[in-house]
């Protein structure tokens, strides 16, 4: 078959129907790689933005804090934690495609998605009232960032550091170029509002003294037992995985 693009599928119905007029069978075989080495390249060529799989043993510690996840959302064939996955292009290991045309409130979400998109994903998290772990770096200067403090519903896990913290599959001994700037972080949270309640009533409050400044968002040196955020005058703690 053609495929989704029009072109090939008429293509390949003009090749079937001179085949069946001249009484030829058509079978298929599989070509290795090494002898087909154009189409072979085009398959496996990934963009590696959206290929990085983060380390299966920080993957299961972070389950072990923030529960079993039911679906990953930006995930490949190469790079999936989570079955059923959904691929952000035609996969065929995948339950679904384009993570955005879909409702994701009736599933526990895992979401490691490629930066450039975070303030999309929280925005759907928001707009179905989802539940989603997110893997996101720790970049208090960003736009989006706010915006994970006010979804929370558990303290966020600074993963470690580590060259095997994120890898490509198909080139293990690439290293992220941003790894060491990264602070890659778990952040479990939730487009439920009465969820985040929950969790922001068992913060601690900040108090000053009169007439002093109050602490902001931004974060300080991230220490071996993690770092403090503050919204709203909620202290929230963010622990090393």
């Amino acid at each position: 078959m053609g495929g989704m693009k029009e072109n090939l599928n008429d293509l390949t119905r003009e090749i079937l129907l001179w085949c069946i007029n001249r009484n030829i069978w058509l079978t298929a075989a599989h070509l290795p790689g090494s002898e087909n080495c154009e189409a072979d390249y085009e398959s496996r060529n990934s963009n590696d933005d959206t290929e990085w799989e983060l380390d299966s043993e920080v993957y299961i510690k972070i389950e072990q804090y923030f529960g079993s996840p039911d679906i990953d959302l930006f995930a490949s064939r190469l790079n999936y934690k989570v079955t059923p996955y959904c691929s952000y292009r035609p996969d065929p290991n995948a339950k679904l495609v384009d993570a955005f045309t879909f409702n994701w409130g009736t599933n526990f979400n895992y979401i490691f998605p490629p930066f450039s998109i975070l303030g999309a994903v929280l925005r759907k998290i928001v707009q179905d009232q989802a539940d989603a772990i997110v893997i996101a770096p720790l970049w208090p200067t960003q736009p989006w960032f706010p915006k994970i403090l006010q979804l929370l519903v558990d303290c966020p896990r600074i993963l470690p550091v580590k060259k095997s913290l994120v890898t490509l599959s198909f080139n293990k001994a690439k290293v992220h170029p941003l790894l060491n700037k990264l602070h890659l972080t778990a952040f479990k949270l939730s487009g439920d509002h009465l969820k985040v309640k929950v969790y922001q009533n068992q913060l601690s409050t900040l108090s000053c003294i009169h007439g002093e400044t109050p602490q902001n968002n931004n974060i300080g040196v991230i220490s071996k037992s993690g770092c403090v955020f503050v919204l709203k005058n909620m202290l929230i703690p963010c622990h090393q995985l």
